[in-house]
């Protein structure tokens, strides 16, 4: 993985008037640079998603997510009270910038029931804590892919090295919130017998 370069990163507001932000690793401009746009709206992470910006269906599903909860803290922050209707519209907005994602239109309904609760109004701590464990779950996630699938690949392949892998599709840690799935995989592996007994082809 890229040393120091991740895919989201959630900026909490730290109180005062500057409100929480979502970085996202700008994938539309790579390899030539590595950019970041700061979203601090859920109108700000839907064109992230919808214009590309961040790919990967995990990545897009916890973008979706943390959109969620920057728009309930926004009502929070501008009315004092976020009611349901409103985060449940706001849901569907979030969702219509790429409706085939499945992971977004999963991540966005995890954190929208994680901030319901008696009535009408919603827990937004509860959304933002749903949009923080779904992007360090994903990472954890992908951190037991990467290790269960280093040790099967070194239980087939013995002292032979270097060890020959083809790997497709976007499944590296710009695809999740960390580390990837396929791809992570060869990250593993990488750690464990050194990058240079690896040759991965794509």
């Amino acid at each position: 993985m890229a040393s120091g370069v991740s895919s989201l990163q959630f900026i909490p507001s730290g109180g005062g008037d500057r409100r929480p932000i979502l970085r996202v690793l700008d994938q539309s401009v790579l390899p030539h640079q590595i950019a970041y746009v700061d979203c601090s709206t859920k109108e700000d992470v839907f064109d992230v998603i919808k214009t590309m910006k961040v790919r990967g269906a995990p990545a897009i599903g916890s973008a979706g997510a943390f959109a969620l909860a920057l728009e309930a803290l926004r009502l929070q922050q501008d009315l004092g009270k976020v009611e349901h209707d409103a985060l449940l519209k706001a849901k569907s907005y979030i969702d219509s910038a790429r409706p085939t994602a499945v992971n977004l239109s999963w991540a966005t309904g995890v954190a929208l029931k994680a901030g319901l609760r008696d009535g009408a109004r919603v827990d937004v701590g509860g959304v933002v804590e749903a949009a923080e464990m779904i992007h360090k779950e994903d990472i954890i996630a992908n951190r037991k892919l990467g290790a269960y699938g280093a040790a099967h690949i070194l239980s087939r392949c013995g002292d032979e090295r270097p060890i020959r892998l083809i790997h497709h599709c976007n499944t590296g840690f710009l695809a999740t919130c960390g580390h990837g799935t396929a791809l992570g995989v060869c990250y593993s592996l990488a750690e464990e017998v050194g990058k240079e007994n690896i040759l991965v082809t794509s």
